[in-house]
């Protein structure tokens, strides 16, 4: 488990799979995961490529630790033009998949072109095959899972699967491992369903993985560190939903649709009201945070108790507040809900809070509602939209396509309303009381985003901590723009390596904690056999970013235009007067493009990018056409 495995590449056209060898060259520059994702797609795909064509490619990569001993060490990088945003699509997804696909000697898997009628892939001792998924099309995902892991396999078996949104390609369709995993953000279940590929199912490994000792030894000094956070118990008991409350009091919770940023019914998330509900807690590949957990909750119609994933922080709010709504238990079954579908809960919760709030402000009527009464807290309203974007109907099929799209189709002054940066929605973060999290949301790579850029050191830092780090106390005042760039940028390029690495993000950064890439390179040299240091993880972090930004521009992203809604740019600040945010966010993105060492147009430089040429000489002909036109 000290080398990178293989590259398998399927080609879903003609029905066959090669496999190719893990360039050396490659670890050191890109690690893995995350890394290798976008220098692949950057050598395999156009700029112009449609996500929705049988060109693009779907890069599924395990990080350079996936599947090790190192702890929380299960995270698997998804990648793809998305569908969504028309930029980066990227996201992550824990459980066991990496682990037992890295475990078959696979490290990253290329799906490319589309296959003529519904397929699944399927890993195991006999290799790669790519079989008959026509029985199971029209299945959501957890029928799905039931039929594919149930019948047709070894126990143990792991695999990932799309819904009803994916199958007809909605732009914010999920891609789901288990009940409880999503890879969620920027829409790749459309780019799987797209291709007619409705699961990829690997089988468990025949024999028990063993670890040489040195590795062990490495791998319990981390979780040591893990379990000395003053956080790791309730992380361990009430999971990223008990932070709730948290959020509300510091004034970042995003309330009906942004127009607040707290929350009258915050009481109703009170981890402890969670805890009789909770049947069993559940964790990652190797992880000794059990932020999972199965609720049990009375069934509708009276029966027995119903198991349902208890959501996470994000998708309790995207559902929860955002929507007025304060009933922990509907909020349990709509993040369930979306799961089955196959939808991204925070696209989908957001996209529902705009069109409530549109409604609120008679730009939506009943005669565009079919009827229905957009009222804040009703979750039958909630549910009949999830149901609607999923399967393309009504005013769900507008919202389904996002709420950048949503506006432009619905018109009258909407997208004054749309709470979107480069056609990603908000997540949960209510940006007006944190400027780290207002400047992450305009420079995330893949639209506005919390987990790629994990500015939490704004709050977690010390003054003296940050003035070591980078260069001033004030970066920690939530209200102040100073520091900031710094800060985010190098949380961005930590978020990267962390990605790259295959480990999650919520015991390494959450709770270990430490920014500083320290740990992280012991575990690389102990578990990877490379002999890398901190500052060369904190390199190619950087390297992976100025790739992502590269190729954004070469999909036609102009890094200098969009900025946050007007509703939230121009919210009551402290003193409750509000103040159009727009020239102090202007600063911070110019400082933040310099510290990056970019362009003042946020163009990465050539000399540092010579793998990139082509989608360089590709911008450059995208400006040179701009200037003439």
């Amino acid at each position: 488990m000290d080398k990178p495995g293989r590259v398998v590449l399927v080609d879903l056209t003609q029905g066959e799979t090669i496999s190719l060898p893990y360039s050396p060259t490659w670890t050191r520059a890109y690690l893995a995961g995350r890394g290798i994702n976008i220098r692949l797609l950057m050598e395999h795909t156009r700029p112009g490529t449609d996500p929705l064509d049988p060109d693009s490619e779907l890069i599924l990569s395990c990080g350079l630790l996936t599947g090790t001993a190192a702890p929380a060490s299960s995270r698997l990088h998804l990648s793809a033009p998305s569908p969504l945003t028309g930029l980066l699509g990227s996201s992550s997804v824990g459980g066991h998949f990496g682990a037992h696909l890295r475990h078959h000697g696979i490290q990253t898997l290329i799906l490319r072109g589309k296959s003529p009628r519904p397929a699944l892939l399927r890993i195991g001792r006999s290799g790669v095959r790519i079989e008959s998924a026509e029985d199971l099309w029209g299945l959501d995902t957890f029928e799905a899972h039931r039929a594919l892991l149930g019948g047709r396999n070894r126990p143990g078996a792991e695999a990932l699967v799309i819904g009803p949104a994916g199958e007809r390609t909605v732009p914010m369709a999920c891609i789901m491992s288990g009940a409880d995993h999503a890879a969620g953000r920027t829409g790749l279940g459309a780019v799987m369903g797209f291709k007619n590929l409705k699961a990829v199912v690997v089988e468990a490994p025949d024999d028990p993985v063993r670890f040489p000792r040195a590795a062990q030894e490495a791998a319990s000094r981390y979780v040591r560190l893990i379990r000395q956070s003053p956080e790791y118990s309730a992380f361990s008991t009430h999971g990223s939903v008990g932070y709730v409350g948290w959020c509300d009091e510091r004034g970042l919770l995003a309330t009906r649709n942004f127009q607040e940023n707290r929350f009258a019914g915050v009481q109703a998330f009170d981890p402890q009201r969670w805890a009789p509900l909770t049947a069993r807690r559940k964790t990652c590949y190797r992880c000794p945070v059990h932020c999972k957990a199965e609720l049990r909750l009375p069934r509708e119609d009276g029966g027995d108790l119903e198991p349902l994933a208890r959501p996470e922080f994000e998708t309790a709010i995207a559902l929860g507040p955002k929507c007025g709504l304060a009933d922990p238990e509907e909020v349990v079954r709509l993040h369930n809900l979306c799961s089955r579908l196959g939808l991204d809960a925070i696209s989908a919760g957001t996209a529902v809070a705009f069109a409530m709030d549109l409604f609120e402000r008679g730009l939506l009527t009943r005669e565009d509602t079919d009827g229905l009464d957009l009222r804040w807290g009703d979750p039958a309203v909630l549910e009949t939209l999830l149901y609607d974007m999923a399967w393309g109907r009504g005013l769900g099929a507008v919202l389904g396509q996002g709420v950048h799209r949503a506006a432009a189709v619905i018109g009258r002054g909407a997208e004054r309303y749309a709470p979107q940066v480069h056609g990603l929605e908000m997540p949960a973060y209510h940006p007006r009381n944190s400027m780290a999290t207002a400047l992450g949301y305009l420079v995330s790579t893949r639209g506005a985003d919390f987990t790629s850029v994990y500015a939490t050191p704004e709050y977690r830092w010390s003054p003296e901590e940050a003035a070591r780090k980078v260069g001033t106390p004030q970066a920690v005042d939530p209200f102040r723009p100073e520091g900031k760039a710094a800060l985010v940028a190098r949380s961005m390029v930590v978020s990267a390596v962390v990605d790259a690495l295959g480990l999650c993000k919520v015991p390494v950064l959450s709770l270990a904690g430490g920014f500083d890439l320290v740990r992280e390179a012991e575990l690389v040299r102990a578990l990877a056999g490379l002999d890398l240091e901190a500052g060369d993880l904190f390199e190619a972090g950087k390297r992976i970013l100025d790739l992502e930004q590269l190729y954004n521009v070469g999909r036609g992203l102009d890094p200098t235009e969009g900025s946050l809604p007007e509703m939230v740019r121009r919210f009551p600040g402290p003193d409750g007067s509000p103040s159009d945010l727009k020239d102090v966010l202007e600063r911070m993105r110019r400082d933040f493009f310099q510290w990056m060492g970019w362009s003042p147009q946020g163009i990465p430089q050539p000399p540092a990018l010579p793998e990139a040429a082509s989608w360089i000489l590709t911008w450059t002909r995208h400006q040179k056409g701009r200037m003439d036109s």
